[in-house]
């Protein structure tokens, strides 16, 4: 079994594209494992005060795919959502559905942002390059702009340099040894972290640069500046 899974806060209910992007191509990712395999989907959901209200049009999605519904929440004290508290509430999420993997044997998990669309064939395209982490390209990010290295004796471009979290394929002898988590005295977030923890493991990321995702919007600032209601409610 192969998980897709995604975390998504109330906050980001305000607009379709911010929670289900990663989803429009659901039907395709489903039926896209060349080994029949069983592709499941998971979204874990951040509660707030209201429960699942805010989330009934991600809920009727999800149960059309027969995918799995986690739920948390976290209380930090904080007021409003900033960039830098909201990353320990991703991390919870990624977590999660790492755990749901674990629990169920999957081979392998498919992160994917909410507001990221995977190509339909996503899935056999990173299988074909037989490494444990594995990222789709996500030009929004523009990380291929950065560090990078070009690895050899692959039919299609493929680099060594780490990869947003919002596209990444894992496999199960890492995602059951890893956990997502932010250094602040190292001053790395998220997907740094991971990235390290799996070269540290002897996995460097590997990214296939002619899959690509599809960002939603395609240009994007820091959380406070994209018109999202950041209000924690009680």
């Amino acid at each position: 079994m192969i998980v897709v899974g995604s975390t998504i806060p109330a906050w980001k209910m305000d607009e379709a594209g911010y929670w289900a992007s990663w989803l429009l191509n659901a039907e395709q990712i489903a039926a896209s494992h060349p080994d029949l395999l069983e592709v499941r989907f998971i979204a874990v959901l951040e509660l707030d005060a209201r429960g699942r209200e805010p989330f009934a049009p991600l809920l009727a999605r999800i149960a059309d795919l027969r995918g799995i519904v986690w739920t948390f929440s976290l209380d930090d004290g904080a007021m409003v959502i900033t960039g830098s508290n909201r990353l320990v509430r991703i991390c919870t999420g990624r977590n999660l559905i790492s755990q749901y993997a674990r629990d169920h044997h999957a081979t392998h998990v498919l992160f994917a942002d909410a507001d990221t669309m995977i190509p339909g064939d996503a899935i056999p395209k990173l299988l074909e390059l037989d490494w444990p982490i594995v990222g789709g390209e996500v030009p929004t990010y523009a990380l291929h702009l950065g560090p990078q290295g070009p690895v050899e004796g692959y039919p299609f471009p493929v680099v060594q340099r780490n990869n947003t979290a919002g596209f990444l394929l894992v496999a199960s002898e890492l995602f059951r040894r890893l956990s997502w988590r932010v250094d602040v005295a190292a001053g790395m977030t998220d997907d740094p972290c991971y990235a390290a923890d799996a070269i540290a493991a002897g996995y460097p990321t590997r990214v296939r640069c002619d899959v690509v995702g599809a960002h939603w919007p395609p240009s994007i600032g820091p959380v406070e500046q994209r018109g999202h209601d950041l209000v924690v409610r009680r």
